[in-house]
């Protein structure tokens, strides 16, 4: 029917489908009485609000053309200090490919080039204020990374956003984001990159974790969690962190999540804390000895945030130092420079 009918399938879905058959009877030339089988098909149609198979494949093409002819530089791996200590970096709500005009929103200019650069510079400010030797680097990637998630600039669930480029380009800059950012963190420890997603880019993060994954499965010293599960784990000596995006559940209900999915670890740990984005925040709570955190977002507010008053909160990425036997020792902080407040200049 839809090859008949020239029907894309990548834009469009069947939502209900009718396949019958009957019987009519009719007079032929000769006035004889003739029972002719008749057959229908119908099709019942909705657009495509999601990202499909089609669009993946697309996407995945095209990221290896693009590292076929521009490959990332592996080089070897730092080993570990044998200091004990692990450094966590989250950088959350970066949502490139985001467009946010200041005369429109109050606040400051955002696209994908300036996404893009904010992201180096978080993880080079971390890296750089971080003064320990270190056996680990836990690195946390996805909590809406990217803006969008279908060809459409909708979220995973469908709803429209202000995009400033297409779908297929942003995902292809964002592995290379990601692969840049690997790169430079194992010339310091090995490092282990964990893939969250989030409410508008869960599709996307799942492929680019598989993307990161097939890159790296020969690389020693890089392992990669792309499990889509939305609670991923890290576990290491007294150490326990759960990692989920935050748009769903309640924080009081947080410590009973981690000892039911993660009982053989809850009972291993002594520190154990829950880190979440969504709200574009900071936020920390305890709850019968769980730290709940809400980790800042590096992006500033679209018309859509202005509008509801969403506004005003500082923008950032943060850093945390795990020790084996000690639990959490230090944060380590990242804000996003405010001198364009207002988007006085133009970019």
């Amino acid at each position: 029917l839809f090859d008949f009918c020239q029907i894309d399938e990548s834009e469009w879905s069947v939502s209900r489908l009718l396949v019958n058959k009957w019987e009519c009877a009719a007079k032929n030339a000769s006035g004889e009485l003739v029972v002719e089988p008749l057959y229908q098909v119908k099709a019942y149609l909705e657009p495509r609000n999601s990202l499909d198979l089609k669009c993946i494949k697309e996407g995945l093409a095209s990221v290896k053309e693009e590292f076929s002819s521009n490959p990332p530089f592996f080089t070897s791996t730092a080993k570990p200090s044998n200091s004990g200590v692990t450094f966590e970096i989250s950088a959350y709500d970066a949502h490139v490919g985001k467009l946010a005009w200041s005369d429109e929103t109050g606040w400051e200019n955002y696209d994908t080039g300036i996404a893009c650069a904010r992201y180096d510079e978080a993880i080079d400010v971390l890296l750089e204020r971080c003064k320990y030797k270190l056996d680990k680097i836990v690195y946390v990637v996805g909590n809406d990374l990217m803006n969008f998630d279908t060809r459409t600039g909708t979220t995973t669930a469908g709803t429209p956003q202000d995009n400033d480029s297409r779908y297929h380009k942003v995902f292809r800059l964002v592995l290379k984001l990601i692969v840049r950012q690997i790169e430079k963190l194992r010339q310091i420890a090995p490092v282990h990159v964990i893939f969250v997603g989030g409410n508008h880019d869960n599709l996307a993060v799942s492929s680019l974790g598989y993307c990161v994954e097939i890159a790296y499965q020969s690389v020693d010293g890089v392992t990669v969690d792309s499990n889509p599960c939305p609670h991923k784990y890290w576990h290491s000596g007294v150490n326990l962190v759960m990692f989920e995006h935050g748009d769903k559940g309640k924080t009081k209900n947080k410590p009973l999540l981690l000892a039911v999915e993660r009982p053989e670890l809850w009972a291993k740990s002594t520190h154990r804390e829950v880190h979440q984005g969504h709200l574009h925040t900071r936020q920390t709570d305890e709850v019968m000895g769980v730290v709940c955190r809400r980790i800042p977002a590096l992006c500033p507010p679209d018309f859509y945030h202005s509008s509801n008053d969403y506004v005003g909160n500082l923008m950032g990425a943060q850093g945390f130092l795990w020790h084996d036997e000690d639990g959490l020792i230090g944060t380590v902080e990242y804000y996003v420079n405010r001198s364009n407040l207002h988007g006085e200049e133009e970019r």
